[in-house]
């Protein structure tokens, strides 16, 4: 008797909540009658919506059989530049900050107020033409600051100073060689006059 005075209960709890939802399910009822209605309305437009569809499909798979073996050779060329993006990301986030930091300062060379300039500036003559192989650059840099890769902000704070070792064939020796530009303006006209081209004094 308990278990079918409970289950009474439960059922009679059953019946007020679908009575109480019935408004809602006739609402429902009522609206898929109105969509199947509308489909029924519409099946002609729809039967042309599928056949269009399938034509594009055909058209589509024709494009992508022709085009797939390009797909793929430009998704493997983009490997290496993705993969070289990668070896550098981490210099972009510094490369952003530093451009933010700077920002303000370009805008006040710039005049700041958007339509004048202030800077100094001045006239040199170029530097000597490349020369191979003397001039090759030399890429034996690597890590960061000490070593480790980060992006080092110039506080009270930093001391000591992170220094980085770098092996790039740069020197902070003064170049105390005296000589002549070149190419000469002699050079331009007939060729090299006098020995090859070369960095070294």
């Amino acid at each position: 008797m308990p278990d079918f005075r409970h289950d009474t209960r439960a059922i009679a709890d059953l019946a007020d909540t679908y009575a109480n939802a019935s408004a809602d399910l006739w609402d429902g009822l009522a609206s898929a009658v109105q969509s199947v209605r509308t489909i029924n309305g519409q099946r002609i437009n729809l039967d042309r919506a599928l056949i269009a569809a399938v034509g594009y499909g055909d058209t589509a798979a024709d494009s992508f059989e022709r085009g797939g073996p390009y797909l793929v050779r430009g998704t493997q060329d983009l490997q290496s530049t993705s993969q070289l993006l990668n070896e550098y990301s981490p210099e972009f986030d510094c490369t952003f900050r530093g451009v933010v930091r700077a920002a303000p300062a370009l805008a006040k060379a710039i005049g700041g107020n958007g339509y004048s300039l202030s800077g100094p500036g001045t006239l040199v003559g170029a530097a000597n033409p490349y020369v191979y192989p003397d001039n090759l650059p030399r890429v034996n840099a690597s890590g960061g600051p000490m070593g480790r890769p980060g992006c080092w902000q110039v506080t009270k704070d930093i001391l000591p100073m992170p220094y980085l070792v770098l092996d790039t064939g740069a020197s902070i020796a003064p170049y105390n060689h005296i000589g002549l530009n070149s190419p000469l303006v002699a050079d331009y006209v007939w060729g090299r006059q006098l020995g090859e081209q070369t960095i070294n004094p």
